[in-house]
């Protein structure tokens, strides 16, 4: 599955569906590359569909976090919703990354969510679903 990317308020929301392995780590690397370039400082990573992660993909969270304190920006991680949450918490992910139960809730804590309206999305049918969540 590939990732998708939705922009509100300049915060972009990338949304990971069922695996997040070596392919998408690659591709969120570009794409927060790619949004940082822009001026972009707060993200959204949305794994509330992921079903399955890997050690890569988990390194890259890292890095980005890493990157994005380093600019003044932050990273948000919606919590997934089955075994994976667990399995994120015991190597330690809610201690790494600040968690949070959905996408509102992410953008409430950026205090970017005066209007809850997707300006871009490089998927159209996700910008409703994002767009009230």
């Amino acid at each position: 599955m590939a990732i998708k990317t939705v922009y509100c308020n300049e915060v972009a929301i990338i949304k990971v569906d069922l695996r997040a392995t070596i392919h998408q780590a690659a591709n969120l690397k570009q794409t927060v590359e790619y949004d940082i370039q822009q001026n972009i400082r707060d993200f959204i990573i949305d794994l509330s569909y992921c079903e399955f992660f890997d050690s890569t993909f988990v390194g890259v969270l890292v890095v980005t976090l890493k990157k994005l304190k380093n600019i003044g920006g932050t990273l948000k991680i919606i919590k997934p919703k089955n075994v994976f949450q667990s399995m994120l918490e015991a190597i330690g992910g809610s201690k790494i990354f600040d968690m949070c139960d959905n996408v509102e809730e992410a953008l409430n804590q950026i205090n970017k969510s005066d209007i809850i309206q997707p300006k871009y999305s490089n998927n159209h049918s996700d910008v409703n679903k994002y767009a009230f969540q």
